[in-house]
């Protein structure tokens, strides 16, 4: 089972992604849902719905349910009138599924591989990041991610590589050699 770097605290550093997400998300207006994102080609709506969907399905995966039996149960629209609100009850529930007890040391199965929880939470801690990151650009808000989290962003992707490939994010594009530790992130998952 693949084991989590460990000088990072891992739930504290969910806990300010999805802040930071939230305040990408919160800037999303009824104008901008067919605008395109970078993430896998989808447009807002879609990438919006996958970011509450994940955190909705964050329970469930540290419970040791099978994705599959999670996944048929979501809706295909999980903004409903509030986009919001319900961003805020989808990140609750996450928050408080990554606090409880025994969820860092959970064996969490994902694509295939059986995980720790604190490796599955930094996956989920930098695609929050991430996918935040592509709701700013469309939506023209200011988007600061703290070096700490930078960070652990780029050592988990280096540890992992496996989890950052595929349609979701584009092929690496070159950073600068003084490049900040966010904009090697960026850079990794094929975004300028």
């Amino acid at each position: 089972m693949t084991e989590a770097h460990e000088p990072w605290d891992i739930a504290e550093m969910h806990a300010r992604a999805l802040r930071i997400c939230g305040g990408a998300f919160a800037s999303i207006t009824s104008d901008v849902m067919d605008e395109q994102t970078l993430w896998a080609g989808s447009d807002v709506r879609t990438l919006a719905n996958h970011i509450i969907g994940a955190m909705q399905s964050t329970p469930g995966l540290l419970a040791g349910e099978d994705v599959l039996v999670i996944s048929r149960s979501f809706r295909s629209d999980l903004l409903g009138a509030d986009p919001v609100a319900a961003y805020e009850a989808a990140a609750s529930m996450a928050a408080d599924a990554v606090y409880a007890s025994g969820a860092m040391t959970a064996t969490v199965e994902y694509n295939g591989q059986e995980i720790t929880g604190a490796v599955f939470v930094a996956l989920r801690t930098v695609r929050m990041l991430v996918q935040g990151w592509d709701l700013a650009q469309v939506t023209e808000v200011p988007y600061r991610v703290p070096s700490d989290l930078a960070a652990m962003a780029l050592e988990h992707i280096g540890e992992h590589p496996e989890f950052y490939d595929g349609s979701e994010f584009g092929p690496e594009v070159p950073a600068a050699d003084d490049a900040d530790d966010w904009t090697r992130v960026l850079a990794r998952l094929g975004r300028k």
